[in-house]
This record gives C-alpha cells, structure tokens and sequence, in this order.
C-alpha cells in the first residue's frame, strides 16, 4: 500500500472530535464503535465532557497526550476550521470530516 495512505486504512491512534453518547447521534455510533472494535489507542475529544464510559475526553485534540495519527471529526460545520487548524497544531496525519451544514444546507460556505 501507496505509505501516503498506510496512515488513513490502519492508523495507530485516532481522535474523535466530537464523541458523545447522545442517543441517535453519529458521534455515539462512531463512539461506540470505535471503542468496541479499533485496536489502537482511541482519544475522544469533546468540549462538554469530562468523561464517558469511564474514559477521559479531551477538551480539544491539542490536550491529547499522545500522537494522534488520524482525526475522526463528527461536529458541525462552523467548528470544522477551527478543529482543523488545531489537527495541524497537533501534527495529525489525516482526518476525516462527517458533518452537516456546509453547502447542502445552504451553510458558511456559500
């Protein structure tokens, strides 16, 4: 596989910006998920947590102790720049974005 994308398919670490356990999110399927089933270190990233499923959640990706390699970001459009700008900050390798509100609903990118 291209080492450009070894990072994306089989990261070591990865952030999700936005967990949460809020019934009928994406961010709680994803957190659940990832949780249940990656095998490297997970670092959930959340302003309005301090916890969840007795796991430490990071107020933003820069306040993660570890490297991250992979950004999983699940928060809403206007947030994402800023999250980004802090990825780069942190030397995250590659991120994906799962978030509403950008040109489909007529959002900031207009």
């Amino acid at each position: 596989m291209d080492p450009k994308l070894e990072v994306l398919f089989n990261p070591g670490t990865v952030a999700l910006i936005g967990a949460t356990l809020r019934e009928g999110s994406v961010g709680a399927v994803i957190t659940r998920t990832l949780l249940e089933k990656f095998k490297g270190e997970v670092y959930l990233v959340n302003p309005s947590y301090n916890e969840l499923l007795g796991r430490k959640v990071y107020k933003s990706v820069l306040d993660v102790p570890g490297n991250v390699d992979l950004a999983i970001i699940v928060t809403p459009a206007p947030t994402v720049p800023r999250i980004m700008r802090e990825c780069a900050m942190k030397g995250v390798r590659v991120a994906i974005i799962i978030s509403g509100g950008f040109s489909e609903t007529g959002g900031i990118w207009r």
